[in-house]
């Protein structure tokens, strides 16, 4: 990803949770080092899925969602109000998928599909 491209991304995300998170929302708590630091992983093993558990709002997944078109983007939440404003967002791209499920439910259903995905606990607090 061009650094140009992902910046351009990072700041034009709507910071949806920002009400109720305890670091403003935004995609990855607003912090374009780890936005910079994920895209390294990525690029370096050449993940093909990114695997967020606890979506909230979906900043973090519609921003992955804009970032890696080409990756399977897979979220949950185990709250309904979030789990719908994350499929409102993302859930027309053919590339994300948006459940209700807990973390660990949904680490085991996916844990062996894919080669090399980036497994990620999008916690706030």
């Amino acid at each position: 990803m061009s650094t140009e491209k992902l910046y351009d991304v990072f700041y034009r995300i709507a910071r949806i949770g920002a009400s109720e998170l305890s670091d403003g929302g935004g995609p990855l708590g607003f912090d374009i080092t780890t936005a910079l630091e994920f895209d390294y992983i990525i690029q370096r093993y050449q993940c093909d899925a990114i695997i967020e558990t606890g979506s909230n709002c979906g900043d973090s997944t519609e921003y992955f969602a804009r970032v890696y078109p080409h990756l399977s983007i897979i979220t949950c939440d185990v709250v309904d109000k979030y789990v719908e404003i994350t499929r409102r967002r993302v859930g027309h791209l053919p590339h994300c998928t948006v459940l209700k499920a807990d973390s660990p439910e949904m680490i085991a259903k996916y844990a062996d599909v894919f080669r090399c995905p980036l497994f990620f606990l999008d916690a706030h607090w």
